[in-house]
């Protein structure tokens, strides 16, 4: 648990009222219990440690171990509030926004920089899997010749099974229509601008807190002509998909060699103008990626001809290597649930 104990005071209407917050959140590897044998899995989950106590006039009135259940809600007495988890305790409207700006302030700064972007991966992980879902869908039914509405469609395969499983149970093949065409093609929209929101969220994070960055270029070798140095937009009408393994990691270093607003700008002008000792690459060019690091968080942007480009396919890979590290540095440290 955290040593930082957060804590809220104010006068009620029959006494002073006050509540103290603790809340951590870490990453731990994620274990299944088969009949007590523990089975690593090397995948990372999010262990809570929290506590939340309203005292009265300093009397322990209430508990709650749980932060999902930390949230506020109103009350059945008029103009009242109250926390889910703690609700001995009323709270007057005037004090709704200084709770509820208590509790943020006490997840927020329990939650370091790692768990926030772990969550943020897992977010945008799903995002991707709902939009390719909803864009698979979509191609179904564009390649349906006749789409109908949901009225006629519904008709359709009534018909269908009237006729062939005599009105029962049975194989009914799925009529899509407009409205389904509709609703796939508003989802996307939706879910291309999530994942954007996701991802910025992600780069800002790493842009605000990365403690190191890596250098990584592209494998020298025949097997790389006309690959190094290209653009992904070239390497991409080439039919050409890069991995981790094509490239060579050429400079760690810390970000406190970093100055300026902008970190990649910066670390742009760093690796051409003002090269770093121990630096075993050429200056930083065109197919170069830069890496952002803090602890497991990553994320990945290749140089281009105007700018940078995300690169999420190396950001999992990288992710990966991360989290195996991790795991296989908690098991041999004793660390379990």
């Amino acid at each position: 648990m955290s040593n930082t104990i957060h804590t809220l005071e104010w006068q009620g209407k029959n006494g002073m009222i006050r509540l103290e917050a603790e809340y951590q959140a870490k990453l731990q590897e994620k274990v299944n219990n088969l009949d007590g044998d523990i089975c690593p899995t090397g995948k990372l989950e999010v262990v809570e440690q929290a506590s939340l106590t309203a005292y009265f006039n300093d009397k322990q009135l209430d508990h709650s171990w749980n932060p999902v259940s930390w949230k506020i809600m109103e009350s059945s007495v008029p103009g009242m509030y109250q926390i889910r988890g703690i609700p001995k305790i009323g709270i007057r409207t005037e004090m709704l926004e200084k709770v509820q700006q208590f509790l943020a302030d006490a997840i927020t700064e329990g939650t370091p920089v790692s768990v926030r972007a772990f969550r943020l991966d897992n977010q945008i992980k799903q995002a991707r899997y709902d939009l390719t879902s909803h864009q698979n869908t979509l191609q179904k039914i564009n390649m349906q010749k006749d789409l109908p509405t949901r009225r006629e469609a519904r008709r359709r395969m009534k018909a269908y099974n009237d006729l062939h499983n005599e009105g029962g149970e049975g194989y009914v093949p799925h009529i899509y229509c407009i409205e389904e065409r509709d609703y796939a093609a508003k989802q996307i929209t939706v879910c291309q601008e999530k994942l954007k929101e996701l991802t910025a969220q992600k780069q800002q994070l790493l842009f605000d807190h990365a403690t190191e960055y890596c250098i990584y270029q592209i494998k020298e070798g025949e097997a790389y002509h006309g690959i190094r140095f290209f653009s992904s937009e070239d390497q991409e009408k080439m039919g050409v998909t890069l991995h981790l393994g094509d490239y060579d990691m050429v400079y760690q270093g810390t970000m406190e060699e970093i100055s300026g607003t902008n970190k990649l700008d910066a670390i742009f002008a760093k690796c051409n103008q003002d090269i770093p000792a121990g630096y075993m690459g050429h200056s930083l060019s065109v197919s170069d990626v830069i890496v952002l690091k803090n602890g497991i968080a990553v994320t990945a942007f290749s140089v281009e001809p105007l700018g940078f480009q995300e690169k999420p396919n190396l950001e999992n890979e990288l992710f990966q290597n991360a989290q195996r590290a991790f795991c296989q540095h908690q098991r041999s440290q004793g660390i379990a649930r």
